[in-house]
């Protein structure tokens, strides 16, 4: 006879609890604070007048002997810091005169590279000018941003030396600022050294840049090869390689126009879907050959590193690395993974790092997302799990089919909560049917990716039967599901409602909503509201409210 009071217990309903953990907060946010005021007042004298009232007030909560004095000193401490190292480490372009434009000869030492065409002799990206004549000495240590044809028919390289014609501009001072002008702004880029032609390369980069472009090359060569042997969909190849890759440079204009209008351009930078995805994967496959957890996660990190610095070394994909060697990285001190505390630690180490990520578009949006998914996304996931399970009718929740519709779901409405105000401040566009787009393109570009990644693999085993017929096998697959996505996309477009125009959006309104939701995400976690419907329900009904406000401001 059973026990009564086991089945007592079982009744009972199934309760969330929060296991989030975020004491690097207490560092993060008063980086943030210090590295905003050095963006507003990179003088020592601000910065000193503050350091005295901040070391009265410490000296103040120390006397009245507050529970918290310490970490209120912490925060204050590392706003101080931060603040002195943000104004160290930064060029605010007042450390030259204004630049009417002219034409120069420059050598310039790449820095990074956006984007080449080898069939049109283009390459443009950021560099610092290494020497310059005479007149123009001053300008020698600056950033600029390049565009110019490749007569030379050499691979233009990160820690290259070049020597490029072109014409030198002042930034600052453009009648018209493009949105890519507001980006190297933000990004400290304030010479524009355009409409050039490259002379000579003056010396070539380092080996280990070049080992890796040429892997580029060869992940290159290995997907046009297999693609070469299937009857591919219009564009779909151009599709597949900057997928893959992160090369943007092959699609068309019209290609970049539509995913750019239904806010899945970041599909074609190697970013946190790109690194997750492959690291899904290789987590998966390791697990299956039950290695060690250390011994797996060096083998993992080291394949994902390699990746990341074969498609370029792109900013997006080193800030998702680190999320992923954090994570991973708990295994080296015997503790659990914490995917929040990751996200922090790669948060703060990519902003001292770099300070000026800070105002990167994709730093933003990137952690905002990632954030909104790890403190909304995946608690709502459980929790409608739960409340599923509780009901005794409810016996296809079982099918992993619908498990992973509901994941997919809540996924997509906390990415939403995290991107939607960006995209109304930045890109002036808002997207309510994104979450249903996404539900659609998100599974698709997984499937893309990892095909291309199986490919990738074939091919560098080098086995020409398999690698023929297996690499061809998996590359039709995965063009097909491109032509699919972007038969979706436009079709989506004829749909009223999925997709606004915001001709002037709110930036307080938007900055306060992203503040609002995630103080109400982490009291969530702490007060350990997880169980509540008014936890998941009052971010989306806020949301709506402010987007119904912005559209309808425009209809004035």
């Amino acid at each position: 006879m059973a026990n009564p009071s086991s089945s007592i217990i079982s009744s009972e309903p199934q309760l969330l609890r929060s296991k989030t953990r975020s004491p690097l907060l207490w560092f993060l946010l008063p980086l943030l604070i210090g590295y905003y005021l050095g963006s507003l007042w990179h003088n020592a004298w601000a910065l000193t007048i503050v350091g005295v009232v901040v070391c009265m007030a410490g000296a103040y909560l120390y006397y009245k002997q507050l529970t918290y004095a310490r970490w209120y000193g912490l925060a204050g401490l590392v706003i101080l810091l931060s603040w002195g190292y943000y104004i160290t480490r930064v060029d605010h372009g007042k450390n030259f005169p204004p630049l009417a434009p002219r034409e120069a000869i420059l050598t310039l030492k790449v820095d990074h590279v956006f984007a080449q065409n080898s069939e049109k002799q283009t390459v443009l990206g950021t560099a610092v000018v290494y020497h310059a004549p005479l007149h123009l000495k001053a300008y020698e240590g600056k950033r600029v941003y390049f565009q110019a044809r490749n007569p030379l028919d050499i691979p233009v390289i990160k820690t290259q030396l070049i020597e490029s014609r072109a014409v030198l501009s002042d930034l600052r001072n453009q009648e018209e600022t493009t949105d890519f002008n507001q980006y190297l702004l933000r990004s400290e880029v304030h010479l524009g050294f355009t409409r050039g032609t490259l002379l000579r390369e003056v010396t070539s980069a380092n080996a280990f840049f070049r080992f890796f472009n040429q892997q580029n090359e060869r992940f290159e060569r290995i997907l046009r090869q297999h693609i070469d042997w299937i009857k591919a969909p219009n564009g779909a190849t151009a599709v597949y390689i900057a997928m893959l890759l992160g090369n943007k440079v092959y699609l068309s204009q019209e290609q970049k126009d539509i995913f750019k209008q239904s806010g899945t351009l970041h599909l074609f930078a190697i970013s946190g879907l790109h690194v997750g995805v492959i690291a899904g994967c290789l987590a998966y496959i390791l697990g299956l050959m039950r290695l060690p957890r250390k011994v797996a996660a060096i083998i993992g990190l080291s394949c994902l590193l390699y990746y990341v610095f074969a498609t370029g070394a792109s900013p997006s994909a080193m800030r998702a690395y680190l999320m992923v060697l954090f994570f991973w990285g708990a295994y080296f001190f015997a503790r659990k993974p914490a995917p929040f505390s990751a996200l922090l630690a790669s948060a703060i180490c990519t902003l001292v790092w770099n300070p000026l990520q800070l105002w990167n578009i994709g730093f933003q949006l990137s952690y905002l997302v990632v954030g909104a998914i790890l403190l909304y996304g995946l608690p709502l996931y459980e929790w409608i799990n739960i409340k599923l399970r509780d009901d005794e009718d409810n016996k296809w929740i079982n099918n992993r089919f619908i498990h992973g519709a509901i994941g997919l779901l809540a996924i997509s409405i906390a990415a939403t909560l995290g991107s939607a105000p960006l995209s109304m401040m930045y890109f002036h566009i808002t997207t309510p049917g994104g979450i249903l787009i996404n539900l659609l393109l998100m599974p698709m570009a997984s499937i893309v990716i990892v095909t291309g990644c199986v490919s990738l693999i074939v091919g560098i085993i080098g086995i020409p039967i398999l690698s023929l017929w297996m690499g061809s096998i998996i590359n039709m697959i995965a063009v097909y599901v491109i032509a699919a996505m972007e038969a979706v996309i436009p079709w989506s477009f004829h749909i009223k409602g999925l997709f606004f125009r915001i001709e002037t959006p709110s930036l307080m309104i938007s900055i306060g909503f992203l503040l609002l939701l995630f103080a109400w995400l982490l009291w969530g976690h702490a007060r350990n509201k997880l169980n509540e419907v008014y936890y998941y329900t009052a971010p989306v009904l806020l949301l709506t409210m402010i987007t119904a406000y912005e559209v309808l401001k425009g209809f004035r």
